[in-house]
């Protein structure tokens, strides 16, 4: 559903490549962004959204060139993340125990790895691990802290061998590319037979969404496609993936982030519960919470 009144728009669809656009949410924010951080609460902070008529995907429009995002990423640096490791792993541990389901053994690669939390926990279970990240600042980590062998860059720039994955994870990722079609052909190519993708990504037609509209934590300025159910499903089938399974992705936070994260959508609630995390021993503790509103999924690599 439109975030206020359609109307068509001139352009073309940056996965289907269709020209019948329709306007889907009206700009917040009109400048190119100066840096992009995983942490930050720039809810709602996106330029004009616009929606694909032939298959639903919804993305910034103007599409931005590459070459002014790619330096974002490049030198992107957020050491508020590291503090969040508690809460990061426990989301790893869940989706290697969904991943666990369709494959328990092999090699694993994480597009997108940042730190390396994904990565670290999947190796002390018996995997054989592999990451991209393109920031330099958190590749870095992940290889002097957690000794991980990690290529700088993007999927298609590592240009890896054919069918040499058992798994492929995409946490976060699809959202902020350039292309995701390019990049899940990338994927399929580099999984061996029977191999699984495992991905997660916001859905944008989520109830969560529409219902906090210009507040939902999924519009923020380093995304540039957004899924629901429906188009993604789309997109994968047309690449040559089929669906195994499909869930909501549950959250891990400590009452301190989600504090800090309800001030960007209510500051009323964030005042009201303030002195509840100031109480000692409060702030540290972790909860876990589905808002319904994250896709997370496993798709097996079938005929194109």
């Amino acid at each position: 559903m439109s975030l206020f009144r359609e109307r068509r728009v001139e352009g073309v669809c940056p996965v289907c490549r269709r020209e019948e656009l329709r306007s889907y949410r009206r700009p917040k924010q009109t400048s190119q962004p100066s840096h992009f951080s995983i942490t930050k609460a720039s809810y709602g902070a996106t330029r004009a959204l616009a929606c694909c008529c032939h298959c639903g995907i919804v993305f910034v429009h103007p599409f931005p060139p590459s070459e002014a995002v790619k330096p974002l990423y490049e030198r992107m640096e957020d050491p508020e993340y590291l503090k969040e490791e508690r809460e990061r792993r426990a989301m790893a541990e869940r989706g290697l125990a969904f991943i666990g389901k369709y494959q328990q053994k092999g090699c694993l690669l994480d597009v997108g790895c940042f730190t390396g939390f994904l990565l670290d926990e999947a190796q002390k279970r018996g995997w054989k691990v592999m990451g991209i990240e393109p920031s330099r600042w958190a590749g870095r980590i992940a290889e002097e802290t957690f000794h991980l062998n990690v290529v700088g860059g993007t999927l298609e720039e590592a240009s890896l061998p054919e069918a040499s994955f058992e798994v492929v994870t995409l946490v976060d990722a699809l959202e902020h590319l350039q292309n995701p079609r390019e990049t899940l052909l990338e994927t399929r190519r580099i999984l061996k037979e029977e191999g699984v993708l495992y991905l997660t990504t916001p859905d944008v037609e989520s109830l969560v969404a529409r219902l906090l509209r210009n507040r939902w934590w999924g519009f923020r300025p380093e995304h540039l496609i957004y899924f629901s159910r429906r188009s993604l499903s789309h997109l994968l089938t047309n690449v040559g993936f089929s669906i195994l399974a499909q869930r909501s992705f549950q959250r891990t936070f400590t009452i301190e982030s989600v504090l800090r994260r309800l001030k960007e959508v209510s500051p009323f609630f964030s005042r009201v519960l303030r002195p509840v995390g100031a109480l000692p021993g409060v702030g540290p503790l972790r909860i876990s919470v589905n808002f319904f509103d994250q896709i997370e999924l496993i798709a097996r690599k079938g005929e194109p």
